[in-house]
């Protein structure tokens, strides 16, 4: 319901009171944040007391805190409603979330994180108060911090006070230097350099002597921006890695940097032995290297029947149209028909002009469950000469669920208009109510225009209280 009410502001009464009524207090809480931004001052009471009304003290503070974020004159209650959280991450979160609007709680925030046990969990909350800190507050911050006792996590919180800190960057590179994890002191390096440019070198360094190859390999590879001139050392890491799927994944994230290593990408994406993964590999080559779309699609046309559809899918999207006949012959190659229409299906987005086909292979299709899946994939990208065809289609399915899945697409379709035929659109209706709760909102969504056409903002009001009467009733 509170998808409908930005098009239908005058829904927010009905919205609220189906959120007060969910049962379920973490829905009710994050439904009340997510109406905040809409909601006009009269409705700030209703809003309000849906909020204090949940009992979870944990999802009572998360409605209040967003109801706050846009309607400051209850952050008093929003805090007093954080300082009750019992559970510690909880309380310190919240007052995390709630200290960028409230600075004079900011003592107390730091004072809810520094009394988190988990250290990682005080690291990060201690990460969400840095950049809002005073500067009388940065000494006791910086106490707080390097009590972290893991080092990982002390660095990751120093390097977040060091732009208001510059003083303590030494000790940040100090303590990153004494992570014994290889990959983790790597890390914690490079994430010092865009303020200590100068230890770059030294991170460098720290992610060559890493002994896993393929963590050495993509430490060099994240560096690589930075300093281009250890583009040959990454590759070199790169090409040591012994699987050949690893090896072409690393191949491939420097290829947009060393175009001319896009032979060795190749090759060692062709050495795949598994062809869907080679197959993977290659598309990731392909926007470099259009020339092997042809090889690309001969690897998919060599997949299983059950994975050719989705490779090739993921292909498409990087097929010129003069390879369209080949990439056509693959998918009509399928000889299970399912799977056929749901290649042609995926091509779809991609070439309309096999529009025609794609659905009359979908009507072709015996199973209901495959010919309504075809449809709703294939209806959303119909032109208006086609959906007369696609609407007989999918009235024609048997079952109710799946015609309901078809009409589900047809009615994504902007072309497609149930306008001028109520009985139609009463037979729409009455059969997307079979879909589950969540899907038939989401469908509503999509109707929403035609509701209002037909019947006014009012029949879109009747229809969001029966809603609301429903989840009273059935929550």
């Amino acid at each position: 319901m509170s998808n409908l009410a930005p098009e239908l502001p005058e829904i927010l009464p009905e919205a609220l009171e189906a959120a007060r009524v969910t049962t379920n207090e973490w829905r009710r809480a994050d439904t009340l944040r997510e109406l905040a931004p809409q909601l006009p001052e009269s409705l700030l009471p209703q809003a309000l007391e849906a909020a204090r009304a949940i009992t979870d003290e944990s999802d009572r503070a998360h409605a209040l805190t967003g109801l706050a974020a846009h309607w400051p004159e209850i952050l008093p209650k929003a805090l007093e409603a954080a300082r009750a959280i019992t559970n510690e991450w909880s309380r310190a979160d919240a007052l995390s979330e709630l200290a960028p609007q409230l600075p004079e709680i900011l003592p107390e925030a730091m004072e809810a994180a520094r009394a988190l046990t988990d250290q990682s969990s005080r690291g990060d909350a201690f990460r969400k108060l840095a950049p809002h800190l005073p500067e009388s507050l940065l000494p006791q911050a910086l106490d707080m911090t390097r009590a972290i006792t893991d080092q990982s996590d002390r660095v990751h919180a120093l390097s977040e006070l060091a732009p208001q800190l510059p003083e303590i960057l030494p000790e940040a590179l100090e303590a990153a230097r004494a992570i014994t994890d290889q990959s983790s002191r790597a890390y914690a390096l490079r994430k010092l350099t865009s303020q200590l440019p100068e230890i770059l070198p030294e991170a460098l360094e720290a992610a060559w002597v890493i002994s896993d190859n393929r963590d050495r390999a993509h430490a060099l590879i994240n560096l690589a921006p930075q300093l281009p001139e250890i583009l040959p050392e990454a590759l070199e890491a790169a090409r040591v890695m012994s699987n050949n799927r690893d090896r072409a994944h690393a191949l491939s994230e420097l290829a947009p940097q060393l175009p001319e290593i896009l032979p060795e990408a190749l090759k060692a994406a062709r050495a795949i032995s598994d062809n869907r993964d080679r197959a993977h590999a290659l598309s990731k080559l392909a926007p470099h290297l259009p020339q092997i779309l042809p090889e690309a699609l001969e690897l998919v046309q060599a997949n299983n029947e059950w994975s050719r559809p989705y490779a090739l899918e993921k292909l498409a999207r990087h097929l010129p149209e003069s390879l369209l006949p080949q990439a056509l012959e693959v998918a009509r190659a399928i000889t299970d028909e399912s799977n056929r229409a749901y290649a042609l299906s995926g091509l779809t987005p991609h070439f309309p002009q096999i529009l025609p086909e794609a659905l009359e292979v979908a009507r072709e299709l015996t199973d209901e469950s495959s010919r309504a899946y075809a449809l709703s994939t294939l209806a959303p990208h119909c032109p208006q000469s086609l959906l007369p065809e696609v609407l007989e289609t999918a009235r024609a399915i048997q079952s109710e669920y799946y015609r309901a899945y078809a009409f589900s697409g047809l009615i994504e379709n902007s072309n497609f208009s149930l306008q001028h035929d109520v009985s139609l659109w009463q037979e729409f209706l009455h059969t997307l109510a079979c879909r589950d709760r969540q899907q038939f909102l989401r469908d509503l969504v999509n109707l929403s225009p035609t509701i209002i056409s037909l019947g006014g903002k009012e029949a879109l009001a009747a229809i969001v209280e029966a809603i609301q009467d429903v989840s009273r009733w059935w929550p």
